[in-house]
């Protein structure tokens, strides 16, 4: 399968590239919003599959797409239709570890799981962990809170500058998204 098939204009590339530089920023939102794009474009091309192969592996790339983006049980009903036997081998290996961590993040009270690990790092002022936390689950805070999070972290670690660029994002997502919560989980 090549992705120049599903994908002749890179319209998914660049709607992943864009996720994945919101998601470096911290704007989870339009993280979302990209990643989404990027899966919409592969099932939308899911018809022109040439093999059952190449439909399982785009069901698969469309799965991961909604997983970047926060929406794990659009990532796991995606990833259940998909034929491991039409995969290939090195492929076919992810797809049980990619269903658990989806199914593990699809709880109601995945954001709460996220919180509660998170005041334990914290309290221990276990700073580099917390943001390396953030790194493996930033969907289950809002980005203003996120990037709270993350000034506070490198304010703890001694790096100044870099805390007043994430206090300064925190102010920008403020004015963004000012009716947000502070929690967020990923779509459910």
């Amino acid at each position: 399968m090549n992705l120049a098939i599903i994908d002749p204009e890179g319209k998914v590339t660049v709607a992943a590239s864009e996720g994945r530089a919101a998601l470096d920023r911290g704007d989870t939102d339009l993280a979302r919003r990209k990643h989404a794009e990027a899966a919409k474009i592969v099932e939308d091309n899911l018809p022109s599959a040439k093999s059952e192969g190449d439909r399982n592996l785009n069901l698969f790339l469309a799965a991961t797409q909604r997983y970047e983006g926060g929406d794990y049980a659009g990532a796991i009903a995606l990833a259940q239709l998909v034929r491991k036997q039409d995969l290939p081998d090195r492929v076919g290996k992810l797809l049980p570890d990619f269903l658990e961590k989806a199914r593990n993040r699809a709880v109601d009270d995945y954001a709460d799981q996220v919180e509660e690990r998170l005041k334990g790092l914290w309290y221990a002022k276990q700073y580099q962990a917390v943001i390396e936390l953030l790194q493996e689950h930033p969907y289950a805070f809002a980005p203003k809170r996120l990037a709270m999070i993350r000034g506070m972290c490198c304010k703890g670690l001694g790096v100044k500058q870099v805390a007043e660029t994430f206090f300064r994002d925190a102010r920008e997502f403020d004015s963004i998204y000012p009716c947000q919560t502070e929690k967020t989980a990923g779509s459910m």
